[in-house]
């Protein structure tokens, strides 16, 4: 553990104090489902022949998890990447380097989901926190998911660096992953850093933060997307 942690630390002060870079809205020094979560052993997954996951169990068996609990959008609403649409569907992968469908996490009361980048301060305080916030919602049926798009050096993830940021994090409930090829950002287009989308029972996208790391502001978009609309 100390170890790991050491080599991630390593990792984000060399990608920190790297002035070239960053992004639009500077972010200080960077400038920038399964039993039992998403611990040591990752989520487990059956994979079907599309690629995507078929099964993820809920952590701890509270929730039953799946793309046969993905419902069909009510009428009017479209399926997307935007507020107020049903979330699209999006194919990342675990840290055991396979693919798991955002439709693996249809049945949770309420899913948050975190994009971050190893290099970006905010995204490691976010990180770290998402553990504890995650404890005092999940009896409410919240499922957080963690993605992590870039490593501390601005380069595509892999397995080890989403072991890693898993580890150094203390993810257990929270299920971590990696996205090489970034489509998890279709979410947030032309976002900086940092990034949460809050969605609710329905799938319907109810809110998103960009650049943000506030604890007040993040549980009141979740206590938001568990509540009736």
């Amino acid at each position: 553990m100390k170890l790991a942690a050491a080599l991630l630390g390593t990792l984000l002060l060399v990608a920190c104090s790297d002035a070239s870079v960053g992004d639009a809205g500077g972010d200080g020094a960077g400038a920038g489902p399964g039993e039992g979560g998403s611990g040591a052993s990752g989520p487990a997954t059956s994979t079907g022949t599309t690629g995507s996951a078929a099964t993820v169990g809920a952590g701890g068996g509270a929730l039953r998890l799946g793309p046969e609990h993905c419902d069909e959008p009510s009428p009017g609403v479209a399926v997307g990447f935007d507020v107020g649409q049903q979330l699209g569907d999006v194919v990342v992968k675990d840290c055991d380097g396979n693919d798991i469908s955002l439709e693996a996490f249809c049945g949770a009361q309420a899913l948050w989901v975190f994009a971050a980048h190893g290099w970006c301060p905010l995204c490691q305080s976010v990180s770290g926190k998402q553990e504890s916030i995650l404890a005092d919602y999940a009896a409410q049926g919240l499922v957080a998911i963690n993605v992590v798009v870039q490593d501390g050096q601005s380069q595509p993830p892999d397995p080890a660096y989403c072991a890693l940021w898993r580890e150094t994090h203390g993810h257990v409930g929270v299920y971590t992953l990696y996205d090489p090829t970034e489509s998890i950002l279709a979410l947030w287009p032309g976002g900086s850093s940092s990034l949460s989308a809050f969605v609710d029972a329905d799938r319907v996208i109810r809110s998103k933060l960009v650049h943000e790391s506030n604890e007040a502001t993040i549980r009141s978009e979740i206590e938001a997307a568990l509540a009736p609309p």
